[in-house]
């Protein structure tokens, strides 16, 4: 008995050490790791490729938005003007009042969505990230720089809307009255119009290098490599 068990085992040993043997049990070895190895990376691919259609999306919203609040400001700004403009040029009582109604229906418009957009800035530019001062290409907005996007707009920008507002109250009850609005009166509105031109316009210039600056694509970089 004992003498078949040794001629099994040295039969066993003789099989363990064929060529044969080696290549086939290297041979599944290898196809388990590998396969395993093959399933992993094909699972990491595919997360990596859905994070990427979520940054996608997510550049593709930020972009709308940066439109939709560019165009709502400078349509208020731009019949708040017309209006201005009408009243510097001695234009008719009718036209004037026409243009004011035009100017008031955007400035409802604005006040409507005014917490959507302040809401929106947080969410693509929160202030952890964005300070107003990194994107200002000529340093125009240096005094505001450690302002985030959303306390420019809102701290800045619709206090000095909310300034000329008012002023432009005062000459349209003139109006109505049929009181003449002096030239110093107009020409110190002129001078906060300008003001107010000059801050939307670096306001939104730098909001369109914020948005192509995209650090989401950062973001995904170091996702997808890392």
């Amino acid at each position: 008995m004992k003498r078949k068990v040794f001629l099994n085992n040295k039969l066993f040993y003789k099989i363990l050490k064929a060529p044969l043997f080696i290549t086939l049990i290297g041979g599944f070895i290898t196809g388990v790791i590998g396969n395993r190895l093959m399933t992993l990376w094909l699972r990491e691919n595919l997360v990596n490729q859905v994070k990427l259609e979520i940054y996608r999306g997510e550049l593709q919203k930020q972009k709308e938005f940066v439109d939709e609040l560019s165009k709502a400001i400078y349509a208020r700004l731009y019949n708040l003007k017309v209006y201005f403009w009408n009243l510097k040029d001695g234009a008719t009582k009718s036209t004037v009042l026409e243009s004011w109604e035009k100017y008031k229906g955007e400035v409802r418009k604005w006040n409507q969505a005014l917490k959507y957009y302040f809401i929106n800035l947080d969410r693509y530019f929160p202030s952890s990230e964005y300070k107003i001062g990194e994107f200002d290409k000529r340093k125009s907005l240096q005094k505001f720089s450690k302002l985030s996007f959303r306390e420019m707009l809102e701290n800045v920008i619709q206090r000095q809307f909310v300034k000329v507002h008012s002023k432009l109250v005062e000459t349209k009850k003139q109006i109505l009255h049929n009181k003449k609005i002096s030239q110093e009166y107009l020409l110190l509105l002129e001078k906060e119009i300008d003001y107010l031109n000059t801050l939307i316009y670096e306001f939104t210039e730098a909001l369109f290098t914020a948005g192509s600056y995209q650090k989401i694509i950062k973001e995904v970089k170091r996702e997808l490599f890392k």
